[in-house]
């Protein structure tokens, strides 16, 4: 217990600790689940339902594959991990019992509890295996799968992430049914913490095999072990419906009958869903905050959300690998005005690549409170570095196409980008292109794209969780920007010396960002703090900073 204790403390010093960072029908026919209310919120033989608005749909619930927020958000009500973040954001056992470590920090022994699958099947150790060799897996082709070795470090997950061994030579194993063990390659002391992400979250395998290549596509196709399952669900549609797993091994503690999940892009529809009483909580922007801020069930949501940005294809643009034509690009743009008359969602303007509200450091105080500030928008200074730019170039027009995806807010933020960049840096042309948030991120992904508005959301709580994104070759590395010193200073943080040394790695880290920050390899534009309404009858309904953003698990909704 002491061991335990002191690894959450030191996950608390290291990875910092939360202050003010991209569905489970059982599949036996035994089980059935109680009706909707058709009023929000409404009671009809003792149950409840929360109608909850989603700006955007779900790509995936196959939990090694699925990258989206929404997708994440999703597996969080159906499947558990071996921990899981309580609701005032500590790492908590949840499907473990209870773990150990050992003392030179690099085995994990977790103690499973009796917990079942919605088919009956009991959760075994060797779920998880299974699902963390299939997270490697050159037949899964996992996009988070650098979550196992770049960030928890397991033992031969790099080597088999190079084709160098196989899945099955990870550093997992299952002693009995109730006891995993998760070897480290180096000491991650935030480990636990990490088990509460999806990609670490458990598969049947023997399920998983009766599927026949349809795992994770319909209801029948999925199991649960969380506190709901999945009954209405299609990657192409925009309602989803979870209802109580009366399976769950916590299920005393889960009050909803089920949650009914709409998808709404644009605000002004999604605060009328909220003001006729359609939706239990939705999430608004723009001009629409103006006219609620005053009402008792608006609040904006104080920590990290996400970090918007630009991607710059420095790879596939010549006129993008010019470090004056990306600093021109970064010098033009007003992210105040951004921020505080386009958005006017209580989003911020971000200068940095590491939002606010993260991560504290060992002396208690925020990352961004630490580290350096960074310039904004300087008109005179796009000009020069534009300037300069066409010099090196021999050119001075230039054409470029920004890649968005399908939201309103999204639209709005690319119209403002296209009118900043144009008036500030006479002869660039910017064409926008709209896709869906999935086709944005395959284009990015495969370096067909000039410019792209993206996001990106904390998976852990540690500044790495942002600027990992941008070593050589990372897979989230769109634009293909490299430089020797920073991927050094993220090794030595993460391998090397600076690893257990938790001042000096904090102050590498901002090291590492301010290089970042020099060669404009991406453009920061701004932090989101999402604006919600909420029905003032709805308790228990936790934000997180990271991972699974909302957690539905002790919600009720009282009469």
């Amino acid at each position: 217990m002491k061991k335990l204790v002191a690894a959450i403390l030191a996950a608390s010093m290291l990875a910092g600790t939360l202050t003010a960072c991209s569905g489970g029908q059982t599949a036996s026919e035994s089980q059935s689940a109680p009706e909707q209310s058709e009023s929000t919120g409404a009671a009809e033989g003792g149950t409840r339902f929360l109608n909850i608005q989603n700006e955007t749909g779900v790509d995936s619930l196959d939990p090694q594959i699925a990258t989206d927020a929404r997708s994440h958000e999703l597996l969080g009500t159906f499947l558990e991990g071996l921990c899981t973040i309580d609701a005032d954001g500590n790492v908590v056992p949840a499907l473990a019992e209870s773990y150990e470590v050992s003392e030179d920090g690099l085995t994990y022994t977790f103690h499973l509890r009796d917990a079942l699958w919605s088919n009956g099947d009991p959760v075994t150790a060797n779920d998880f295996v299974f699902a963390w060799q299939r997270a490697l897996s050159t037949d899964v082709a996992s996009e988070y799968a650098f979550m196992l070795y770049e960030v928890a470090q397991l033992k031969n997950s790099q080597a088999i992430a190079d084709g160098e061994m196989d899945p099955s030579e990870l550093g997992v194993r299952a002693e009995d049914d109730k006891t995993l063990v998760a070897e480290l390659e180096n000491p991650v002391v935030f480990f636990p913490s990490l088990t509460a992400f999806p990609t670490f979250f458990p598969v049947n395998e023997a399920f998983y095999d009766s599927c026949n290549g349809s795992f994770a596509t319909s209801p029948d196709t999925l199991l649960s072990c969380g506190p709901y399952i999945v009954t209405e669900f299609d990657p192409a549609a925009t309602t989803y419906r979870v209802e109580k797993n009366d399976q769950y091994w916590d299920a005393e503690n889960v009050s909803l009958a089920g949650i009914s999940f709409q998808v709404i892009s644009d605000n002004q529809t999604s605060l009328l869903s909220f003001q006729n009483g359609e939706m239990d909580v939705v999430r608004i922007g723009g001009e629409q905050v103006e006219l609620v801020r005053d009402d008792p069930a608006f609040s904006v949501l104080p920590f990290a959300g996400y970090l918007w940005y630009l991607s710059l294809n420095m790879e596939g643009v010549e006129a993008l690998d010019n470090l004056n034509m990306r600093k021109a690009i970064y010098y033009a743009i007003d992210r105040d005005l951004l921020a505080n008359n386009v958005l006017a969602d209580g989003s911020d303007p971000a200068t940095y690549l590491v939002p606010t509200n993260l991560a504290n450091g060992p002396d208690g105080q925020d990352y961004r409170a630490t580290g350096p500030e960074y310039e904004g928008g300087d008109e005179a200074k796009a000009t020069e570095a534009y300037n300069l730019a066409c010099q090196e170039l021999g050119q001075n027009e230039f054409s470029f196409e920004m890649t968005i995806e399908d939201t309103d807010t999204c639209a709005k933020v690319a119209a403002f980008l296209q009118d900043q960049i144009q008036t500030k840096l006479p002869g660039v042309i910017i064409s926008i292109r709209t896709v869906s948030r999935k086709q944005l991120n395959d284009d990015m992904r495969a370096g067909e794209y000039n410019i792209g508005l993206t996001r990106w959301g904390a998976d852990y709580l540690d500044p790495m969780t942002f600027l990992a994104l941008w070593k050589t070759g990372a897979s989230n590395n769109f634009g293909g920007w490299s430089n020797a010193e920073y991927d050094a200073i993220l090794d030595d943080c993460t391998t090397g010396t600076l690893a257990t040394d938790a001042q000096g790695r904090w102050d590498a880290l901002h090291d590492a960002e301010q290089i970042a920050m020099n060669d404009c390899e991406v453009i920061p534009l701004y932090e989101t703090h999402s604006c919600v309404l909420q029905n003032p009858n709805v308790t228990g309904l936790t934000f997180q900073p990271y991972g699974i953003l909302r957690n539905y698990k002790y919600v009720t909704i009282n009469e």
